[in-house]
């Protein structure tokens, strides 16, 4: 099998994925060279996405006909996802700050975007917020991509300290965004649509959250690389400027700030078919993922986040309040270090909300850490075992500390007679058996190897290869 390198280097993230670039900062009005995200033939390709009646095996079909490969597992969505896949480019719309396009700014080219349009960036920094409001369509979604070949840099706010107006707000429908660094934003990419894709991007050093989606359905957030969230470009460490600011009565509290916020802001509307794969998460000084639909009449239902890499936050996944029906499976997340932070305690995984949050599966994912103040799993009230499943996951962590309606110190010992969880699981202080330091692929003598949970292992891996139908199921990101 082909491997990507996910392997780390002075704190940035190498992958095949990713365009190469020096601490993700890019000076105004200077150039990149190659690098591309989007590969060119994507400015070609046919307008496809998924409907209803696509399911998963080598039968997909999408809108228009076209059938997609079984071995292509960016085609390999959940039966019902409804997304853009690839751009349609009925009509191709050039940025370039050089004069050469058809407009030098962004914000200026989503005004005039019309369904099944093309908007294709060239090389280049582009300071400023970008407001998407125009509606694409099923058949006729609109694409905002890099030019092929081409690393373009969206630089939302050129302060110290951007303001609330500094995202990427999509506010329309059927948008794929794909294949720009994008940087200092009060929140980065800020979703208030349906059916969006954001793929292939590196969001990062945003003074709130980096991607923040507010109560929407059917979206895909795949291949990115997401970090620094809760931290403007040029703030510095405990000066409080651009770090995560407007919160707890105008205080800096950089736990509130998360690479991927689900909100529950929208009343009455729940947020359904969100599919979360294949990203590398990275120095959060709040939770990777936080789900938050506390004191609202409305729920997260049916999200499925699956073959992500998490890395030295302050926790890994939250589940706060009205999360249900949803799945975390196949993940790796490893905690050595976490950035500057309020937060008080640091754990891997967190379920709150009594009988609000019910029917989630948590499976076949590694949790570890080195550090004796980070502990396995938080646990708010007494009734989130008997109503959710959690379990074939491998735990290696340092501290018998945990929290299950209260502290304890006895996850060593006693983690599944409390719970009900983890009957299958490898705990609590199994080595991983990664392949080298810093490469979180397994070796040959991962005890995750075939450990998993078959019936309820993701189709792919983080690789993109094909995992065994019938199993066995290898336990975190890695299929080895």
């Amino acid at each position: 099998m082909i491997k990507t390198s996910i392997i780390l280097f002075a704190g940035l993230l190498a992958t095949s994925i990713f365009p190469a670039c020096e601490s993700g900062m890019v000076e105004s009005e200077t150039t990149a060279d190659g690098g591309d995200i989007a590969d060119a033939s994507n400015a070609d390709a046919g307008g496809e996405t998924v409907t209803d009646d696509d399911t998963a095996d080598g039968d997909d079909t999408a809108d228009g006909g076209q059938t997609t490969d079984a071995n292509d597992p960016v085609d390999d969505l959940d039966a019902g996802l409804e997304v853009p896949v690839r751009p349609l480019g009925t009509r191709t719309i050039i940025v370039a700050l050089d004069g050469s396009g058809d407009f030098d700014k962004i914000a200026a080219a989503v005004t005039t975007a019309e369904a099944g349009d093309s908007i294709q960036v060239k090389n280049g920094t582009y300071v400023g917020p970008i407001r998407a409001t125009r509606d694409g369509r099923s058949d006729a979604p609109i694409a905002l991509i890099n030019y092929p070949a081409h690393s373009p840099v969206i630089k939302l706010s050129a302060a110290a300290r951007p303001d609330s107006s500094a995202q990427l707000r999509l506010e329309g429908d059927w948008w794929l965004v794909e294949g720009f660094e994008i940087m200092n934003g009060w929140d980065g990419i800020k979703v208030y649509s349906n059916h969006i894709t954001i793929r292939g991007n590196h969001i990062h050093h945003h003074s709130h959250q980096d991607i923040l989606a507010v109560t929407n359905s059917q979206m895909l957030i795949e291949d990115n690389r997401i970090e620094w969230s809760g931290r403007a470009l040029d703030s510095a460490p405990g000066d409080g400027g651009g770090r995560c600011e407007g919160i707890a009565e105008g205080l800096s509290s950089p736990k509130h700030c998360h690479g991927i916020y689900f909100s529950g802001a929208v009343e009455g509307v729940e947020s359904t078919k969100v599919t979360v794969r294949r990203n590398v998460f990275s120095n959060h000084a709040g939770r990777a993922i936080l789900w938050n639909f506390k004191d609202h009449d409305n729920a997260a239902v049916g999200h499925v986040v699956e073959n992500n890499l998490v890395l030295d936050s302050s926790w890994g996944f939250g589940m706060y309040h009205n999360v249900r029906d949803s799945i975390v499976r196949n993940n790796t997340i490893v905690i050595r270090s976490y950035p500057d932070t309020n937060d008080t305690g640091h754990f891997l995984l967190a379920m709150h909300g009594d009988s609000t949050t019910t029917g989630n599966v948590v499976v076949n994912n590694i949790f570890t850490s080195p550090r004796s103040d980070v502990q396995a799993i938080y646990a708010g009230h007494d009734d989130i075992g008997a109503n959710n499943t959690v379990d074939f996951n491998l735990w290696s962590v340092a501290t018998p500390k945990w929290y299950w309606g209260g502290g304890r110190a006895d996850f060593f010992t006693d983690y599944s007679a409390v719970s009900g969880w983890g009957a299958n699981a490898l705990c609590c202080q199994q080595d991983p058996g990664f392949l080298i330091d810093d490469d979180f692929h397994l070796d040959a003598g991962s005890p995750a190897r075939a450990a998993g949970d078959n019936a309820r292992c993701a189709r792919s891996d983080f690789d993109q290869n094909i995992r065994p139908a019938d199993g066995p199921c290898d336990i975190g990101l890695d299929q080895f």
